[in-house]
């Protein structure tokens, strides 16, 4: 009786750490798609719009993609819902950015995006650290 009880009692165990660790990869892989937007973000600067070649309107495209398949992965409560919300603000940001590129590039919604975006991978890696040493 207590062989069975310990047995599972370790796969109980098991289970959780197994969840943790699905929970931190999925948040490794949104704050991977992050860095990817960052980059996005950076290509549709004020100063590089500007530029013959340049199609924002695309690259604006990749980026709602981007923060779309992000804000799928994170829960609207609990640990990663401060992150969800710091995209969504970004997602604002990028709206209203978005519909300034006609008349001129508004500056300070290009630095809230990059500042949202920034916020939550700090937010994101920190809630993948916690979650990968509280499985240890």
């Amino acid at each position: 009786m207590a062989i069975s009880w310990r047995q599972a009692k370790s796969a109980r165990q098991s289970s959780l750490d197994a969840r943790a660790a699905m929970k931190t990869v999925q948040l490794a892989a949104v704050v991977e798609r992050l860095k990817i937007a960052q980059t996005h973000i950076r290509a549709i600067a004020p100063e590089r719009v500007r530029q013959r070649g340049i199609k924002p309107a695309l690259v604006v495209d990749e980026l709602r993609q981007k923060f779309d398949l992000a804000l799928g992965s994170l829960s609207t409560a609990g640990s990663t819902s401060a992150a969800r919300k710091t995209l969504g603000n970004a997602q604002s940001s990028l709206n209203t950015y978005n519909a300034s590129l006609e008349g001129g590039a508004n500056q300070e919604e290009w630095q809230k995006i990059q500042s949202y975006v920034q916020d939550a991978i700090s937010d994101l890696t920190t809630k993948a650290i916690d979650l990968g040493e509280s499985d240890e």
